[in-house]
């Protein structure tokens, strides 16, 4: 279905999704795949831009998480938050 770019570090994933990423973040912090937010480990990355899924964000295991400006606040601790 798709080819498999990882594993790449955070600062790669913001550098793609053409965003910052946050202060006091890992840069070096690794995320091998894509993952739907409910079956999401601390290894993938996540997308969400509907806030009708702001539940499924709130609860993720995702180690980043790609979002919209008014989704940033719904992103859990320990993930990354790179808004897009």
């Amino acid at each position: 279905f798709y080819r498999r770019a990882g594993p790449l570090p955070v600062s790669r994933v913001a550098e793609i999704a053409g965003t910052a990423l946050p202060a006091g973040s890992d840069a070096s912090r690794r995320v091998s795949d894509v993952a739907a937010p409910d079956a999401a480990t601390s290894d993938d990355v996540i997308f969400i831009s509907d806030t009708a899924l702001s539940d499924s964000l709130r609860v993720t295991k995702a180690g980043v998480c790609l979002v919209t400006p008014d989704l940033i606040a719904e992103v859990p601790a320990g993930a990354v938050a790179l808004v897009c």
